[in-house]
């Protein structure tokens, strides 16, 4: 039986091949076997090697193109943020100039109302007293409208000339008053007087104010699509860059991890290939007597490279076995003579 290597950690007692027991004539035979064994382990290294080289090949170039397209991405997120506070600040000032010119249409509008009533209230007064002048307006009662002259129709200050129809009209009282009270109807007009007096200077306030307002407004609608539109050119470009970096990190990515996936394989593969080439010194020790085997995993994998090309070619000599120096020499001739049987006997098997 042979020591052999399982894992870096781990080695256990085996038998030859097909066989259920430890058999020395089985050992010797399991050494061309060995031997076969780490020939046809060098079969895909070559193959293995030229793949995780020409992965390596991609690396550096996607790496590159990853690091030019990520360069701009951060200027560009940069301007792109300040292009945004500078949108949503004009967008906030355009809001809000907005609101002032539409409140102040709003209060132009309800006090354009009342300064209309008190105004055409007035007038109507005014044109009262001015007929009342000629002292032939009629009293409570009286007819105001209809067939009677100009200069009649009209009523006493207090009285309102009510349409009875389209021919007739008739002095009365207020709606809700007992007479006619014209002291109380004057003071009533004057005080309505005032009020439009006061209502006409708040809406020419207005309307300056209106002006204002309208041209703020203005100028901020422009600002705010100016900066819609700068925010707008900065976003795309911020994300087109965003994107590519990211198109461009998972190529390089892609390729590195390609590059490590080939180079553990190939990897892997020479040290099969160590493996076994190792176990043909385990198994001529023991065809020799000697089962016993102080390899370690690490010290094989520390070892020189093996000589593929010896191991490939049956014909060649200085298959290389791992094992101490005075061993290799021990068996360096049956190991010959082993060669020299396997290049005649072993190439039917293969």
């Amino acid at each position: 039986c042979a020591c052999l290597l399982k894992t870096r950690f781990y080695s256990m007692c085996r038998t030859p091949t097909n066989t259920g027991d430890c058999d020395f004539s089985a050992a010797q035979r399991e050494v061309k076997l060995a031997k076969l064994r780490a020939r046809l382990a060098t079969v895909h290294i070559d193959a293995k090697k030229k793949a995780a080289k020409e992965a390596e090949k991609e690396v550096a170039p996607t790496a590159d193109a990853y690091k030019k397209a990520s360069a701009p991405v951060p200027k560009l997120q940069k301007e792109g943020k300040k292009s945004r506070k500078a949108y949503l600040a004009a967008k906030k000032h355009y809001l809000s100039s907005k609101a002032a010119a539409e409140e102040t249409e709003s209060d132009l509008n309800g006090q354009a109302g009342g300064y209309a009533w008190a105004k055409k209230t007035v007038a109507v007064y005014d044109k009262a007293l001015e007929m009342n002048q000629g002292g032939q307006c009629a009293g409570i009662n009286g007819q105001c409208m209809g067939q009677i002259a100009a200069e009649k129709a009209c009523c006493l200050i207090g009285c309102e000339c009510v349409y009875k129809n389209g021919y007739y009209g008739q002095c009365l009282p207020p709606a809700g008053a007992p007479n006619c009270d014209g002291a109380s109807y004057s003071a009533q007009m004057e005080r309505t007087r005032a009020n439009a007096t006061r209502l006409e200077a708040i809406i020419n306030s207005l309307k300056k104010k209106k002006e204002e307002t309208a041209k703020a407004f203005a100028a901020a609608n422009e600002t705010y699509l100016k900066t819609r539109k700068a925010a707008t050119k900065a976003g795309t470009a911020r994300a087109i860059a965003e994107k590519l970096s990211r198109e461009n990190r998972k190529k390089a990515d892609t390729a590195a991890k390609k590059f490590k996936d080939l180079h553990a394989a190939a990897t892997h593969a020479v040290n099969n290939v160590k493996y076994a080439a190792a176990m043909v010194s385990v198994w001529s020790k023991v065809a020799s007597g000697d089962s016993c085997s102080n390899l370690k995993a690490t010290e094989v994998m520390a070892e020189d490279p093996v000589d593929f090309e010896a191991i490939k070619d049956p014909k060649r000599q200085g298959l290389f076995i791992y094992g101490d120096d005075d061993e290799a020499g021990k068996h360096k001739k049956s190991d010959k003579d082993e060669d020299s049987h396997d290049a005649e006997g072993e190439g039917e098997g293969e």
